[in-house]
């Protein structure tokens, strides 16, 4: 993984070929789709036989301002974890009137469910 964009037309030492570079922040679907070819996966489609319940806050569900939430999606969409949890720690701090909603959002996020995060994300009408 590299953070700069030339490294990957640049000559390495250990022989790394140029679809073995992965440009940070790291996408999730991009990640997977590496690993699919590096590892010749095979990704099985089988339905959820039990969706974990939807994780809801004591607090009342205030959704911050619009380019927070921006903010959020953008984060959530690269699936960086760190940038998502410093994202709703603002929100918060900003906006305490929202801290169910980041409440709802952080505990999907510890557990990795980004997708839906992303779906929550993309019901919130701006």
């Amino acid at each position: 993984m590299t953070a700069n964009a030339f490294d990957k037309g640049l000559e390495n030492d250990v022989g790394s070929r140029l679809e073995d570079f992965i440009l940070k922040p790291v996408r999730h679907s991009e990640l997977l789709d590496w690993l699919e070819r590096r590892l010749q996966l095979v990704w099985l489609d089988a339905p959820v036989q039990a969706q974990a319940a939807p994780v809801k806050s004591a607090l009342p569900r205030v959704y911050p301002a619009a380019a927070q939430l921006d903010a959020l999606r953008e984060v959530v969409n690269l699936g960086y974890f760190r940038g998502i949890m410093n994202t709703l720690d603002e929100i918060e701090k900003s906006q305490p009137q929202s801290a169910g909603f980041a409440a709802e959002m952080r505990a999907m996020a510890r557990q990795f469910q980004f997708e839906t995060m992303r779906q929550q994300l993309a019901a919130v009408v701006p």
